[in-house]
């Protein structure tokens, strides 16, 4: 057997133990946490939960939270919604250091990416904000909050760009 054949099954060889070793990591991924609904706070990404805890220990953001896994690859897509009343979105807009969305940058994704199975409405009078890692493009928590006074729920996308 010539040389560059070997060299040829060797290459062949390693990019099929890669995507072998991606189909594992996957699917043990969706074990531990499938796409849906999920009831256990342990199972929503630690950087989620490190922002939304201190908002709800201040009363910006209801006990009453739904949480939504996006994608089946990784944990790093997720939306969370709570009941809009008595929610003060000025304050929580400010506590979160968001900046209104007034050029779409997050709210393309947001509307690509929210879950179906939530009916969201597109209305012209619903508002956007967004993290300021989606204004500078850095590797950070980004965050669309997404407000709108005739909707009963406020819906949050979060995403870590890595």
């Amino acid at each position: 057997m010539r040389p560059r054949h070997v060299f040829f099954y060797i290459f062949v060889a390693i990019i099929a133990t890669g995507w072998a070793l991606l189909a594992v990591r996957r699917n043990a991924i969706n074990a531990q946490c499938p796409r849906g609904l999920i009831e256990e706070r342990a199972a929503w990404p630690k950087y989620l939960v490190e922002t939304i805890t201190p908002l709800q220990q201040e009363g910006l953001i209801p006990n009453q939270l739904d949480g939504f896994r996006l994608s089946a690859w990784s944990n790093d897509y997720f939306a969370l919604r709570f009941p809009a009343e008595g929610v003060s979105t000025d304050r929580l807009v400010k506590a979160m250091a968001l900046t209104r969305d007034d050029d779409n940058i997050g709210v393309r994704e947001f509307r690509n990416r929210m879950p179906s199975e939530w009916n969201l409405d597109d209305r012209p009078t619903a508002e956007y904000y967004v993290s300021a890692a989606w204004l500078t493009g850095d590797e950070a928590d980004r965050y669309v909050l997404r407000f709108d006074l005739s909707d009963e729920f406020v819906y949050v996308y979060y995403y870590y760009n890595f």
